[in-house]
């Protein structure tokens, strides 16, 4: 599992090395966003690609029959959990180097010659062809679609990569916690506890 998170670093490293003298801005006729707007963007970014990942696996299971949840996230969380390095991998240096090559790079040029949709699809269906997860196109494409909108509000490649490693930091969470020492499955069942207390509190005055 070291080789394979060292590739990955190496990887990343390479790409930010190639793109160091590329031109910073998605659109030269736009500014970049300020301090401000980028961190709201970058959080933006998280919550639409997590929403429209859960949209995406419910318009799939109504009409094809595709069971909820991805095979390579279901591989990759087992992984962690095992090697709990190889989060270096899938949540930092992976995220660089999938939004430096496809938005950046493919998605970058084809929106300089078509609208975003048709740039934002295309550069999404290339997302998950890499990944080997034809089932879930619809699934890579709702978080392909919110990287490069926030790609284009901001004009800053650094918004996507990072709002990219949130969102693959908070599918491992439960690892992150139970490599912390935390147990999990407890918590999950307080969590579970406390929600059905605050229902049935709430249930008696409605």
């Amino acid at each position: 599992m070291y080789s394979i998170v060292l590739a990955f670093a190496l990887g990343a490293i390479v790409m930010l090395f190639l793109i160091r003298n590329a031109n910073p801005l998605m659109r030269a006729d736009r500014p970049r966003s300020g301090v401000g707007v980028t961190i709201g963007l970058i959080f933006l970014g998280v919550l639409l690609a997590i929403v429209g990942q859960q949209v995406a696996f419910l318009i799939q299971s109504a009409l094809f029959g595709v069971p909820a949840g991805s095979e390579n996230t279901a591989m990759l969380l087992d992984m962690m959990n095992s090697f709990p390095i190889m989060l270096l991998a899938v949540v930092v240096f992976g995220p660089i180097m999938e939004e430096i090559l496809f938005r950046q790079v493919i998605f970058g040029k084809l929106y300089k010659h078509m609208n975003f949709f048709f740039a934002a699809a295309l550069s999404s269906l290339a997302f998950s062809v890499v990944h080997m997860e034809f089932s879930n196109i619809l699934v890579y494409a709702g978080a392909g679609f919110a990287f490069a909108y926030v790609y284009v509000k901001s004009n800053r490649i650094i918004v996507p990569i990072i709002a990219h490693c949130l969102m693959n930091a908070w599918a491992a969470v439960p690892i992150l916690l139970e490599y912390l020492g935390y147990d999990v499955l407890d918590m999950m069942e307080q969590m579970e506890q406390t929600t059905q207390l605050i229902t049935g509190w709430l249930g008696l005055f409605l």
